[in-house]
């Protein structure tokens, strides 16, 4: 027969297993609430993080299609500055030529007028030579006209091949930084799986115990065994 003092034990012994019981379920339902607190979040931030990726990962490929645009465009100035440059050497090659012979007219019709009195030259011949020195005086100053209409617009061309090339290069450091920012949520999101895995461990490592389930075979009391009635 067991004693009264043996059952208070055993009873002692079935409460405080019972409370350790609910207290390991009340730390398992916290780590689940944590858990699925860590998961919402988790979600929320992945999804940010989607959506920000998508955005930076568009606006990297309008930067890079306008570079290209850019690059494009600038290798079209450049082509044209190398027409404009062909032609300007031309246009200054014909002026040196056209002064040349301007020098030439010029010194032979000074020598005309010194000696006008002394050649035997007809009316019709100088009258030639007279009509001829104001057109190819007009040839010239035309010629310097084009040369300095086309000197302006190579400036102009090349001033805008300069903006240009300053556009592009104050293009390269946005996408440079939305590239550093990419890797750097990569990274964020890499170790908020890594935290939640770890406590998904914790939880699963846990003993959880049911209220009112038996104590172990320790804590068990003994069997008593009746003795038989003698009749």
């Amino acid at each position: 027969m067991v004693g009264k003092s043996d059952y208070d034990e055993l009873v002692g012994k079935l409460t405080q297993a019972q409370n350790v019981a609910r207290e390991l379920e009340n730390r398992a339902n916290e780590l689940q609430k944590t858990m699925r607190d860590v998961e919402a979040k988790y979600a929320a931030l992945l999804e940010v993080a989607e959506s920000r990726h998508v955005a930076a990962k568009e606006r990297c490929e309008r930067l890079v299609a306008r570079e290209v645009e850019l690059v494009d465009e600038m290798e079209a100035k450049d082509v044209k500055i190398l027409g404009q440059k062909s032609d300007l050497e031309a246009m200054r090659v014909t002026a040196a030529e056209t002064q040349v012979k301007l020098r030439s007219l010029n010194r032979r019709m000074m020598e005309w007028e010194k000696g006008r009195n002394s050649r035997r030259s007809s009316a019709s011949d100088m009258k030639e030579k007279a009509r001829k020195y104001p057109e190819l005086k007009a040839i010239v100053f035309k010629l310097k006209s084009r040369l300095r209409k086309r000197a302006e617009l190579l400036k102009s061309i090349m001033k805008e091949n300069r903006c240009l090339r300053r556009i592009v290069h104050e293009n390269e450091r946005p996408a440079k930084g939305f590239l550093e920012k990419l890797e750097r949520l990569r990274r964020r999101i890499v170790e908020k799986r890594g935290a939640i895995k770890k406590l998904e461990a914790v939880v699963r490592s846990l003993p959880v115990r049911h209220v009112g389930a038996r104590p172990c075979d320790d804590d068990a009391p003994p069997e008593t065994h009746k003795s038989p009635r003698r009749a």
